[in-house]
């Protein structure tokens, strides 16, 4: 940060503990906090709008970290109570539901915020579909059944990684068709 950027930052009053800036034309874009990003991820339960990096990537790391907390108690549990792994498999299906659709709703703003379209998402789970078609045709026919299972694992495993690349994508600078750029402020204020 040069010098320039340091004085702006002060005559804002940005604390750089919280908050980092960058420059976009004559805005200032800022970093979302990791108590923003956990706010917005629980409240945000729609795809419209966009959602920055630093949003999303801090919500990822937060729940993560949530999860992993949660499953070594329930492991904990598991392993004190009972032996079969009921706890820790209700425990999981509990979690996907609470944490399923918020996730979905920030994956969709994340694309939305690099200009790409949420249905983006719906092709993994139409692979994991034709997966399940493949192998209830292995029954009847084997090779028709083995051909569109690998098929449709090999085109989800690429789209899931191309999705993992567009979340890494740098925000786009502009209001798209999805709308403004997160956590932008006019630098006259």
């Amino acid at each position: 940060m040069n010098e320039a950027e340091k004085f702006l930052n002060r005559r804002r009053g940005d604390s750089m503990g919280s908050f980092a800036s960058r420059h976009q034309g004559g805005n200032v874009q800022k970093m979302a906090s990791v108590g923003d990003a956990w706010s917005r991820f629980w409240s945000g339960w729609t795809i419209q709008g966009r959602a920055s990096r630093s949003e999303y990537w801090f919500a990822a790391l937060l729940i993560f970290l949530m999860n992993v907390g949660i499953l070594w108690i329930l492991a904990v549990i598991e392993g004190q109570v009972f032996a079969n792994g009921v706890i820790l498999l209700l425990g999981l299906l509990t979690m996907f539901v609470i944490e399923g659709w918020p996730g979905l709703c920030i994956d969709g703003r994340r694309l939305h915020d690099v200009g790409k379209s949420a249905l983006h998402l719906l092709v993994p789970y139409i692979g994991i579909g034709l997966m399940i078609t493949g192998i209830c045709l292995f029954q009847v026919k084997p090779y028709f059944g083995v051909a569109i299972v690998i098929t449709a694992g090999v085109v989800s495993f690429v789209y899931t990684a191309m999705l993992l690349v567009f979340t890494l994508l740098k925000s786009t600078s502009y209001q798209t068709k999805y709308g403004d750029v997160p956590f932008l402020k006019d630098r006259r204020e």
